[in-house]
């Protein structure tokens, strides 16, 4: 426990009757929670064998939209399955990149692109009466990117930051020897 007057950081740890606790594991945990309601909540609403639930949500926003004065062609209810699908995923990407932090973009596109193709398959063969399309594929994966793409480029941003903070940080070093630029050499 911090005294009075001691800087207190990310990390400090408490002692528990029942182990240590720090801030980075409680966010963690936090985190893995969010992400089951979430994997939970998109099964319930992608592998629910009704038609009604989906098609009931996509009219829902779609008359919400128009009686917001939302142009009739952006309220169209395509257009709004559409961008349901896209949102879908959205908080998946997001969660799963922040929750597992050294994954690259690359792989959360394929982690994408494997579920939302599962989903779709799972749709297809199993649930007769709801309908799979390569449309909610790409939408799905598309969520998925957006989702993951802001927290990957911000951990790349604030690596590159670092980088360039060190740098400065050298430079004023009295240490610090620049390497002399070489000079052309002369033709002939």
């Amino acid at each position: 426990m911090a005294r009075a007057g001691e800087f207190v950081g990310e990390n400090v740890r408490e002692e528990r009757g029942w182990g240590v606790l720090t801030v980075r594991y409680v966010f963690r945990g936090v985190l893995a929670a969010l992400l089951l309601v979430q994997l939970a909540a998109m099964s319930w609403l992608v592998l629910n064998p009704s038609p009604d639930v989906p098609t009931s949500a996509v009219e829902r926003a779609s008359a919400w939209l128009l009686a917001h004065d939302v142009p009739a062609r952006l309220a169209d209810p395509s257009a709004v399955e559409y961008l349901l699908n896209v949102a879908l995923f959205v908080p998946l990407g997001f969660l799963c990149a922040l929750l597992f932090r050294r994954v690259p973009l690359a792989v959360w596109m394929m982690v994408g692109i494997c579920l939302s193709g599962l989903l779709e398959l799972l749709q297809l063969e199993l649930l007769p009466d709801r309908s799979s399309s390569a449309r909610d594929f790409t939408a799905n994966t598309i969520g998925m990117f957006l989702g993951a793409a802001p927290v990957v480029g911000g951990r790349w941003l604030h690596r590159r930051l670092g980088q360039v903070r060190r740098w400065h940080v050298d430079r004023g070093n009295p240490a610090y020897q620049p390497v002399p630029e070489r000079q052309p050499e002369p033709l002939g």
